[in-house]
């Protein structure tokens, strides 16, 4: 299956037809419990996706494989993730790209040899985000990305490339937190300027810093016009156990002012798309029931995404694995909540573009005006 290059238009990510609402999972292969990420299963893994309805998954790269060296590329281990990815695609799945990096020694490990992490826990150091030189972190991760992107940047069932997870700084640091975000952003920027540089204009979706899950600290766009914000949301749920709190106004407090500050900047940065990049139950089994504490939340956290205005772009659980490390087998209540909760999506809401165009980048709403009289 051919799928259509997609790209940010003011509040929307879109094709050439209209709006596109992207809904799927985290997708995770084999974890075995950490970053250790095996496809082996990647085509059975598409089919069954594919099966519940869904049109994308993020796909993690895990950075400590693909740079097991300082600036010592593995091409094969790519290749491995690409032709994973491919199995998606052709199934018409798309997919963002991520470079996985938890705060764990089984994510980092040797990346501690020459990115500036802490002795004694996994979280980065100032320099992660201060050093600007030619071996600060930010240029291993665009070295990264660079490879990445040449040989991903010409299929379009890559939605784009939500960059690193967990950009954690150490709690010993000279920066404020409001600092921290700022760094990051303007990190962001340099990064997307460097695809840009490489020919390649798929989406970049920012992640968080210093968390995920509080946007308190976004203060502004990222500089270029094709990019969209990939908060996450966890809030009420324990790794492995029973959710905490699953009651929808509390969720819809959480989301809000009372502490993620999501709705906020949904509502700040209107014509800004916002991916849900990770939300979910963590850990241990899956619901088995549908009015379990656990399909309850993931019942209402859904709920209040769907409240959000037009910028709110998808959704994606976390995560599916396709081994017995963590029983996600049990998705039945997980799949039918989100299957309800794509119903009466939009699927196209602006005036259609005439297929015989090519599109290369983002394109206005006077193009698009033009267009549609052709």
């Amino acid at each position: 299956m051919v799928l259509a290059r997609l790209w940010v238009d003011g509040p929307i990510i879109r094709d050439w037809k209209g709006q596109v609402f992207l809904a799927g999972v985290s997708y995770r292969g084999d974890s075995r419990g950490g970053c250790e990420n095996y496809f082996d299963k990647a085509a059975q893994d598409a089919e069954k996706i594919k099966g519940w309805g869904f049109n994308c998954i993020k796909f993690p790269i895990a950075w400590k494989w693909f740079e097991p060296t300082s600036f010592g590329f593995d091409m094969d281990y790519l290749n491995t993730c690409v032709q994973a990815i491919k199995e998606f695609t052709s199934r018409g799945i798309y997919v963002v790209i991520h470079l996985e990096s938890g705060d764990t020694e089984r994510c980092r490990g040797n990346l501690r040899n020459f990115i500036p992490m802490s002795t004694t826990t996994w979280f980065f150091l100032d320099a992660f985000l201060t050093d600007t030189g030619p071996n600060g972190a930010r240029e291993h991760i665009k070295e990264a990305f660079l490879r990445i992107s040449d040989a991903l940047k010409d299929d379009d069932g890559i939605v784009g490339y939500s960059i690193i997870n967990n950009v954690h700084i150490d709690k010993i640091t000279a920066l404020s937190l409001q600092q921290q975000h700022d760094l990051w952003w303007n990190a962001l920027d340099y990064l997307t300027s460097s695809l840009r540089g490489n020919g390649d204009n798929k989406i970049v979706f920012a992640t968080g810093c210093p968390y995920e899950q509080t946007w308190i600290y976004m203060n502004r766009l990222l500089s270029d016009p094709n990019t969209a914000y990939d908060p996450h949301f966890y809030q009420g749920t324990k790794s492995g156990g029973v959710p905490s709190n699953y009651d929808l106004a509390w969720l819809r407090d959480k989301f809000s002012t009372g502490q993620c500050y999501i709705r906020e900047k949904m509502l700040e940065f209107p014509n800004a798309p916002f991916l849900i990049g990770e939300f979910g139950v963590l850990g241990g089994d899956g619901p088995t029931t549908w009015d379990e504490p656990k399909s309850l939340w993931e019942r209402n956290a859904l709920a209040v995404f769907r409240e959000q205005g037009r910028n709110m772009a998808g959704w994606l659980h976390f995560a599916y694995y396709n081994n017995s490390w963590s029983n996600y087998g049990l998705w039945d209540p997980i799949v039918r909540a989100i299957q309800e909760s794509m119903v009466d999506k939009p699927t196209e809401v602006h005036t259609p573009i005439s297929p015989m165009i090519q599109i290369q980048g983002p394109i206005t709403a006077g193009l698009i005006l033009l267009l549609g009289t052709l």
